[in-house]
């Protein structure tokens, strides 16, 4: 062999230790799966049954059903999202903020958002609209909103119809003229962008005795009239699947485990024994009576023993579940936590491991998921339905605006559920360095707390109005400056709109509002938590 030969084997045998070994077929990776498939394929092969497993599991497991709870809990929030209106306006050359604009434009919408008139079925507000869309993309992994533009459904002439998934027909794939084909009940052009969905028109009478089965007739809704909401994990991604689906064998089979382990466990509770005849010299035991089939039984009531015979005694006695249950059932509801992205001791309301540093920890990253989920949220869902309900809000008239500005009065933001730590105080000093030092404004942490710095000053001003009619004088923190400058006895003026917070300095030495001690002084947390 040359030496040009050798040095070809040798980096060939190179190559082959260097080579990846997740890519290696064995006796160990010969099950694993190493063939390329669309996601699509993927998501119709296991669509059905995984949204029917994840809805019975929705129905019948409790971590499931703390799963889908604490998504609507800290996603939506007992308020939902909070729509602030800021349209701008020049005057002399100065931007502005709008604020009459702002006042109708939030009013017209929280008029809108009641059952009667956000939705199609006048029994679901706005709010409920979102807890109901955002658990149905979490089980079942998607969720469709049909948009209702018409001018005598209701003032604002526009409402929302929700749809379940299941009316859109994945049975249907075909090709089209021109590049675009339909997939799963969806009509994609050759850029992959929705262009229409195919509705199934539906049997009330299937929908109400039967299982749901979508089929023809189908009705072409254009994706203009319609938002799909599923979370994409790949590109080319047309329908959504379950977020559950990760942790559902493992929620399945815990279960399953903890009803045998159950089971076991009542059945040794009983401690139950029987006699017998160890020479079987005595005539057959004929039982307390027979069943349909013919043969004998036993009645058998717990801490009771039956004589069947001579004085042998043969107990049957189940020990498990033992040491072992606990741990275990913890290893399991580890992983199906890892699977759903949230911590276990949310997951599984168990706080006995857990420390201050740790759950804080956790609860960071957890939450980091919930403002991700509410960040999609808005660019897919909340966004344009405010859009929309502009637009024809506009157009029939409900509020006194010029629909020429729709671009000016189309600036929303939404405020998400922000949460509170166990330790307020240190929170809230926090914030109050931050702002000393510039690093924040109070206006930012207003907003993350979910709050409008307006309308706080608006209530503020309001509240210091009532308490000089009632002869008493506020005091917004005391350690609250107004220009750099703090008040002889130690208080904080903020009639110039300075910021400061309650410390422990305050005549009640606590954060929060509350009668001071002396001179009639009411105290209030400026900045909250």
């Amino acid at each position: 062999m040359t030496f040009m030969e050798r040095l070809k084997f040798v980096w060939k045998g190179l190559r082959s230790v260097r080579a990846y070994a997740a890519a290696k077929m064995g006796r160990l990776t010969g099950d694993w799966l190493a063939v390329a498939t669309s996601i699509d394929a993927d998501i119709r092969s296991g669509m059905i049954p995984v949204r029917s497993r994840a809805r019975d599991l929705s129905q019948n497991n409790e971590y499931a059903k703390a799963y889908l709870r604490a998504v609507k809990k800290n996603v939506i929030g007992s308020e939902g999202f909070k729509l602030q209106v800021k349209p701008i306006e020049y005057v002399d050359g100065q931007k502005k903020p709008d604020r009459l604009a702002t006042n109708i434009l939030e009013q017209a919408f929280k008029e809108w958002s009641k059952p009667d008139t956000a939705t199609v079925t006048g029994k679901v507000s706005f709010r409920k609209a979102q807890e109901i869309v955002i658990e149905t993309v979490a089980r079942d992994g998607e969720a469709f909103i049909r948009l209702i533009r018409n001018e005598n459904i209701n003032r604002f002439g526009f409402s929302l119809q929700l749809i379940e998934p299941d009316w859109i027909d994945e049975k249907l794939n075909y090709e089209l003229p021109g590049g675009s084909v339909v997939r799963m009940g969806i009509e994609v052009d050759r850029w992959r962008r929705p262009v229409a969905y195919y509705l199934s028109t539906r049997n009330h009478t299937l929908d109400v005795y039967g299982n749901i089965f979508a089929s023809a007739p189908h009705e072409r809704i254009p994706a203009d009239d319609m938002i799909h909401m599923f979370d994409p994990e790949r590109a080319d991604q047309t329908r959504g699947i379950s977020w559950m689906a990760p942790a559902m064998l493992g929620m399945h089979n815990l279960k399953g485990y903890i009803e045998a382990a159950i089971v076991n466990a009542r059945s040794g509770a009983n401690k139950l024994g029987f006699f017998r005849n160890a020479a079987n010299t005595s005539g057959e035991y004929t039982g307390d009576g027979t069943d349909a089939s013919g043969n004998k039984t036993l009645l058998c009531e717990p801490g009771s023993f039956e004589d069947i015979g001579d004085k042998e005694f043969t107990p049957y006695d189940p020990k498990y579940p033992e040491a072992q249950f606990d741990p275990f059932t913890k290893s399991i509801l580890r992983g199906i936590s890892a699977g759903l992205g949230v911590s276990f001791s949310s997951l599984s309301n168990d706080l006995t491991e857990v420390n201050f540093s740790s759950i804080r920890a956790g609860l960071i990253e957890e939450r980091e998921t919930w403002k991700s989920i509410q960040s999609w949220m808005i660019e897919s869902m909340l966004d344009r339905v405010y859009g929309e309900w502009l637009f024809m809000t506009l157009m029939v008239g409900a509020v006194n605006l010029p629909a020429t500005k729709y671009r000016k009065f189309n600036a929303p933001t939404w405020i998400g559920r922000r949460w509170a730590w166990v330790d307020p105080l240190k929170e809230v000093q926090a914030y109050k360095e931050a702002v000393a030092a510039g690093f924040k404004s109070a206006t930012q942490i207003v907003a993350e707390g979910g709050g409008d710095i307006a309308e706080l000053y608006a209530e503020m001003k309001a509240e210091k109005d009532l308490a000089k009619e009632y002869g008493l004088e506020l005091d917004f923190g005391s350690g609250g400056t107004k220009n750099g400058k703090q008040g002889t006895d130690g208080s904080a003026d903020v009639s110039g709109g300075g910021s400061g917070t309650a410390d422990a300095g305050n005549p009640d030495g606590q954060t929060g509002s509350g009668v001071g001690k002396g001179g009639g002084k009411v105290g209030r947390s400026l900045l909250l938590v």
